[in-house]
C-alpha cells in the first residue's frame, strides 16, 4: 500500500513541476553564457576522439570517414579559436599553432583521400599525431601524448 502512495506522490510531484506556460529561450544568450562555453581541455577531448576516429577510418580504408573527420576536427578548431584564442595557458595564440602544426598536415590529408591512398594517409595521419605532439611542447603541456 506504501509502494502506492510513493507512486502517487511522485506523479502528482511531477504534474506539479510540469509549466504549462513554457517560456522561450534566448538562444543568442546561451551562446555567450560563459557557463555553457566548453573549456579548452573538453574541446581537446573532441579533437582526441575525431583524431581516433579517423585513424580507425583510416584502417577500415573509409574515406568518406576520414574526410568527415577532418572537417569535424575543423569545426572544432574554430570553435577553440573564437572561444579561447588567447587562452591563458597557451604560449602563442591558437590560431597561430592551428596554422603552424595543424592546417597544413589535415590539408595534406585532404588531397590524400580525395585519391584515396591508404598508404598515404597513413603517413600523413601519423604526421598529424605528431604534430599534435608538437603543438602540446610549444606549450608546455609535451605530458600529454597524442598516439
Amino acid at each position: 500500500m506504501f509502494q502506492y502512495y510513493v507512486i502517487i506522490f511522485s506523479f502528482a510531484l511531477l504534474l506539479g513541476c510540469n509549466n504549462s506556460e513554457k517560456e522561450a529561450v534566448d538562444k543568442s544568450k546561451c551562446k555567450t553564457d560563459d557557463n555553457l562555453i566548453p573549456g579548452m581541455g573538453e574541446y581537446m577531448v573532441q579533437l582526441d576522439y575525431h583524431h581516433q576516429a579517423m585513424m580507425t577510418a583510416i584502417g577500415d580504408t573509409n574515406f568518406k570517414r576520414v574526410d568527415f573527420e577532418i572537417d569535424e576536427m575543423d569545426e572544432v578548431f574554430e570553435k577553440i579559436e573564437h572561444f579561447h584564442n588567447q587562452h591563458k595557458k597557451l604560449k602563442q595564440s591558437f590560431s597561430a599553432s592551428t596554422q603552424t602544426f595543424m592546417l597544413p598536415v589535415l590539408n595534406d590529408l585532404r588531397r590524400v583521400v580525395t585519391r584515396k591512398n591508404v598508404d598515404s594517409c597513413r603517413i600523413i595521419f601519423s604526421k598529424l599525431s605528431r604534430n599534435c605532439n608538437a603543438c602540446h611542447l610549444a606549450n608546455e603541456v609535451e605530458f600529454i601524448k597524442v598516439k
